[in-house]
């Protein structure tokens, strides 16, 4: 019997042994099922996390575009030069315009004042597209090279900050070869009121048979006259 014993003691040890090892593994795979529940949440979170700044930046874009199709139709002085809306989102505009024969001054080149309005313009529609009543308060123009009759020029205007009631924004215009012809820079200060509902009421009161609404409908490219 004590010859045994040994074996006996063996067996015993082996069977711990496997036992100790058929623990480590349920708890591994415990660890990797618990790692994979927080890896699929963790996903789960990251995935709506995406859906939703994707939902919020189509709302932004869309508030952006009817802010600018409504600012557009009662904007004379842009109609006045045709100047068309080619591109809107927050922060940012893109217009065009054509140097006609009665924009040339005596030298025969587009007129300072129109650059002046082409560039001022893209920094409203940049300005306002958060759907705030915004104006300037204060402007500044470079003038590198002449624009001529003919040309087709295009104003850029690019939000460079926004804080609070101010903002800065600069334009650059380019012609259609894409050589600079301007650069201006905009100070923004957001005022009362909200473009789109403020143009609503001035409808209502003014009984306009075209609602601001209806015009919000229509596409930003090109010329929404």
């Amino acid at each position: 019997m004590p010859e045994r014993e040994p074996a006996q003691a063996s067996a015993s040890s082996d069977t711990n042994t496997e036992m100790e090892i058929d623990r480590d593994a349920r708890a591994h795979a415990s660890a990797r099922a618990h790692a994979a529940t927080h890896a699929d949440a963790a996903n789960a979170a990251n995935n709506a996390d995406a859906a939703n700044t994707a939902n919020n930046a189509d709302a932004a874009l869309l508030l952006a575009e009817q802010t600018a199709r409504a600012m557009y139709s009662r904007d004379a002085a842009s109609q006045l030069i045709d100047l068309q809306l080619l591109s809107v989102r927050p922060g940012y505009s893109r217009l065009t315009m054509r140097v006609r024969p009665d924009m040339v001054n005596g030298h025969h080149i587009c007129h300072g004042g129109y650059l002046f309005t082409l560039a001022d313009s893209a920094f409203a529609y940049a300005c306002n597209s958060y759907n705030r009543n915004t104006v300037a308060s204060a402007c500044h123009i470079d003038f590198l090279s002449p624009a001529r009759e003919g040309e087709l020029l295009e104003a850029e205007s690019v939000e460079r900050s926004l804080s609070g009631r101010t903002g800065l924004y600069d334009t650059t215009i380019r012609n259609q070869h894409g050589k600079v012809i301007a650069l201006f820079r905009g100070k923004s200060y957001r005022i009362a009121g909200e473009v789109i509902a403020g143009l609503e009421a001035k409808d209502s009161e003014q009984g306009s048979s075209t609602s601001t609404a209806d015009l919000m409908a229509e596409p930003v490219e090109g010329n929404p006259q």
